[in-house]
């Protein structure tokens, strides 16, 4: 399995490339009034209006910093209604991962409150985290999102 590593603040995150359609730079997004802080808006990718998380706002109640190598990452979001483009803004998105399966480990740690916390790599310095991007989002969000 390949995997894009990215972080979210201090913390080291991947997901399953599988996933991901483009990585594109930071661009201006269209707010979108009331919603969640940490839904960064819309993005008009390619003539279509795809919904953009802040995933540092997310995970971590601060907003990702705008550094040279902070980007959208594009992904195909499957949900009980379908498949959509959802964008996702992280930092220090610059590197890739090949992976075993077998070789990613239990975390030892499941937290209700974020069910979309997958297995672990364990590196050398340090972990890498993946994110199960099919559980990224309550059903309350999705429908909010992609209706």
């Amino acid at each position: 399995m390949l995997l894009l590593v990215f972080h979210v603040k201090e913390d080291c995150y991947a997901i399953d490339s599988i996933n991901v359609k483009e990585v594109i730079p930071l661009l201006n997004l269209q707010s979108i009034s009331k919603a969640p802080e940490y839904v960064a808006g819309l993005l008009n990718y390619r003539g279509t209006s795809v919904p953009v998380i802040d995933l540092c706002q997310f995970l971590k109640g601060k907003q990702c910093n705008q550094y040279y190598n902070s980007r959208i990452i594009i992904v195909n979001y499957i949900s009980n209604s379908g498949t959509a483009l959802l964008g996702l803004i992280a930092e220090n998105v610059t590197d890739v991962l090949r992976q075993e399966s077998s070789e990613l480990k239990s975390s030892g740690v499941k937290l209700d409150t974020s069910p979309f916390l997958g297995k672990i790599v364990l590196k050398e310095d340090g972990m890498i985290q993946t994110i199960e991007l099919d559980k990224l989002l309550t059903n309350e969000l999705a429908k909010l999102l992609f209706t």
